[in-house]
């Protein structure tokens, strides 16, 4: 089992959107206030929320430029790998920006 506890300043997505093949995660929010997206659905999300997302869904966090205050979340999933949009394995498509899954997966494909 991997926890992360991850602190986003305004403007900030953590991490770029991406999707786990076989297991969930739970996203516990502890401070502040965000968006989140789920599929193609994006939710608000702030203290005291609790998000489970399945295998297979895309998925992504982040806390918009017009936030004042930093969104302090904590993220339990199960230990292994995760994939890119682009069907990759992990790692981050750089100098793109996180939310956009139409950049993401041009530049990925740049980088191949």
């Amino acid at each position: 089992m991997d926890v992360s506890i991850n602190v986003l300043k305004p403007g900030y997505v953590n991490p770029y959107l991406h999707v786990h093949r076989y297991h969930e995660e739970v996203y516990i929010f502890l401070e502040g206030e965000g968006e989140m997206m789920i599929g193609d659905k994006v939710i608000k999300v702030k203290e005291g929320h609790i998000v489970r997302v399945d295998p297979e869904v895309k998925r992504g966090v982040r806390n918009p430029d017009s936030s004042k205050s930093n969104l302090v979340f904590i993220c339990v999933r199960a230990q292994g790998q995760f994939n890119r949009l682009d069907g990759e394995g992990a790692g981050p498509v750089l100098g793109v920006d996180g939310w956009s899954y139409d950049k993401i997966i041009e530049k990925a494909k740049k980088e191949k």
